[in-house]
């Protein structure tokens, strides 16, 4: 039997009509909520569509702009290598007038420096210098300042307990034999 009947054509005391209502007043307003929650939703769906437009929209803007960024990013890069390629060579580095070729430089300190029995890092600490720098220097792909050619010498003469002038190191001068 339906649950409003036993009320003589009233809704049911416990539902969410109120009082007085009569089951087909309360079907009605059933209908009437019904619909209310279907346009609702329905609502939600139109701002959840315009929603994702506005994302979709956001996200094409996005990538043009990131498009966009990677071109001229691009364009930046092929200018600086027009730019590069259109320099002159560079000519070949001639050592300024009185001082000597690196080899000869090189030489004395490789010689020098084996004569001290030092390791590269041990003449760099020496000299306060980077062991890397006393490498190149002794292989002649560097040629050393004057300080550090003082130091060299400084080094030397501590070492090899004799007298090694800065001289003797540019190959000016007695040799170390």
């Amino acid at each position: 039997m339906f649950a409003g009947a036993a009320f003589a054509g009233s809704a049911a005391p416990h539902s969410s009509y109120p009082p007085g209502y009569t089951v087909d007043q309360a079907l009605g307003l059933k209908r009437i909520r019904l619909e209310e929650a279907r346009l609702q939703v329905e609502r939600e769906r139109e701002d959840l569509t315009e929603d994702q437009k506005r994302r979709t929209a956001t996200e094409e803007r996005n990538r043009f702009d990131e498009r966009a960024h990677w071109q001229s990013e691009i364009q930046l890069l092929a200018e600086y290598a027009r730019k590069l390629s259109a320099r002159p060579a560079p000519g070949p580095t001639v050592p300024p007038r009185g001082i000597p070729q690196s080899s000869t430089i090189a030489r004395n300190l490789e010689a020098f420096r084996q004569s001290a029995k030092l390791s590269y890092r041990g003449l760099a600490t020496l000299i306060g210098c980077d062991h890397k720098a006393v490498t190149k220097h002794c292989r002649g792909e560097r040629i050393p300042r004057d300080r550090f050619l003082s130091e060299y010498a400084s080094a030397f003469t501590r070492n090899l307990q004799r007298d090694v002038t800065v001289e003797e190191l540019r190959g000016v001068g007695k040799n170390h034999n």
